[in-house]
């Protein structure tokens, strides 16, 4: 797996990595991956036990196995202070309404930024769905069962993560987002010179377009 160097995400995570919002203070991450396809390894020697066991059997194994992996390579990179390598499939859930999720982002994150930054969740999902393909997602959320855990914070608000696993061009993107009460104050005007950055690029496709007006996702 590798993590894909947006120039447009670095622009919005230099906000969003330090953002004040009224009473509160949010830290979010928007992180684009990449899975590399293992080399195929060419010895047989276990096939007949392989052949032995039910296939969906396997299948399931394999895609549980990966799902755990990319999330614990994905956090380990996110939050290297730190150690994810014990999670198991208990720390994940998978879930079934897109919807609900698009929601969740867009109240406690990207409409709080539309807030100060008029255009800013019509333009962040332009960006996002240029990236991936949203109707072909599988979205998954990691379950913290531990107090060394970046989203346990005495002084935490609020937190959400969801991985958004796309199946056509095996990309994951990694939406985090923890609020925290407001403690000290940034310079505005850092923020306007990065929006403004963000305002000329990506060139986007029309038919990508998401309208926060709509109750619908897609």
């Amino acid at each position: 797996m590798i993590n894909l160097d947006i120039e447009n995400l670095n622009d919005v995570n230099l906000i969003l990595e330090r953002l004040e919002a009224h009473d509160r203070f949010i830290e979010a991450k928007i992180e684009l991956f990449e899975e590399i396809d293992k080399i195929k390894n060419n010895n047989n020697t276990n096939r007949k036990n392989i052949n032995k066991k039910k296939i969906p059997e396997i299948i399931n194994k394999k895609e549980k196995k990966s799902i755990l992996s990319n999330i614990i390579n994905i956090l380990n990179y996110v939050f290297p202070d730190y150690e994810f390598k014990y999670l198991n499939n208990s720390n994940y859930k998978y879930i079934k309404n897109i919807n609900s999720v698009i929601d969740n982002i867009n109240y406690n994150l990207f409409y709080i930024i539309e807030n100060i930054y008029r255009g800013f969740n019509k333009k962040i999902w332009k960006i996002l769905k240029e990236l991936i393909d949203f109707k072909y997602c599988d979205v998954y959320t990691y379950l913290n069962d531990t107090d060394n855990d970046p989203y346990v914070d005495k002084e935490s608000i609020s937190s959400f993560n969801y991985f958004f696993f796309a199946k056509k061009n095996k990309r994951i993107l990694f939406i985090s987002c923890i609020t925290k009460p407001k403690y000290k104050n940034h310079n505005d005007e850092d923020f306007n010179n990065i929006y403004m950055g963000i305002q000329d690029e990506p060139s986007i496709n029309e038919q990508n377009e998401y309208y926060d007006e709509d109750s619908s996702f897609y």
